[in-house]
């Protein structure tokens, strides 16, 4: 579920190729892709409320079985919403911290993770951003506060010195189903929920 309680460990996950041949999921979790010739291909796995995972560029050769590993989890879309988005410089450390209002309520059993986004569009959201931390935050409370946001890791991350950089957040499951995209190469984020975005906030570099 969206707290990273597995409850369902089979289901009918749908496993399709760009070919559009596919199958679902049987009692033990595993799929079979039958019909695939020579060559390779994409698979998207996809179950309803949850978000879809992908695979590029997966190889079929003389007709052998191709074993796929390290697809056992698909997490579900985030409900979670951030509103009040702000952000502040903190003289002490030079770094800045980036609070929120999280809802539904969050607690310590049923944390909600926060996902961000930086870029110097003032349009930035999740599918066009220039970077987002490898780690999202988890919040126990109604009120998020994520610290210790650094001028070195955003001037390693493709921003400069005087640069107004703007930053977004989204609501985001506790697994997450991140995917390389292998024209864009940005990461996407299939559990965030795209429908609530916070409010776009600002700092300067």
């Amino acid at each position: 579920n969206e707290f990273g309680v597995i409850s369902d460990k089979h289901g009918e996950v749908t496993a399709t190729t760009n070919t559009g041949k596919g199958g679902l999921t049987i009692d033990n979790g595993s799929y079979l892709i039958y019909g695939l010739k020579d060559g390779t291909f994409d698979l998207i796995l996809a179950k309803y409320g949850y978000g879809n995972y992908k695979r590029f560029g997966i190889p079929v050769i003389n007709f052998e079985n191709t074993e796929l590993s390290g697809i056992d989890t698909i997490g579900k879309v985030s409900t979670t919403i951030i509103t009040g988005l702000s952000t502040t410089f903190n003289q002490t450390d030079s770094t800045w911290s980036v609070e929120c209002n999280v809802s539904p309520v969050p607690d310590v059993d049923h944390p909600r993770g926060i996902r961000l986004f930086f870029s110097k569009n003032p349009y930035v959201n999740a599918t066009d951003y220039e970077y987002s931390p490898v780690n999202k935050w988890m919040a126990t409370t109604a009120t998020g506060a994520i610290n210790g946001i650094t001028k070195a890791n955003l001037l390693m991350n493709g921003f400069n010195k005087g640069d107004t950089v703007y930053v977004v957040a989204y609501g985001e499951s506790f697994y997450s189903n991140v995917y390389v995209d292998p024209v864009s190469q940005k990461k996407v984020y299939p559990n965030v929920n795209a429908e609530n975005p916070s409010n776009v906030s600002l700092l300067v570099l």
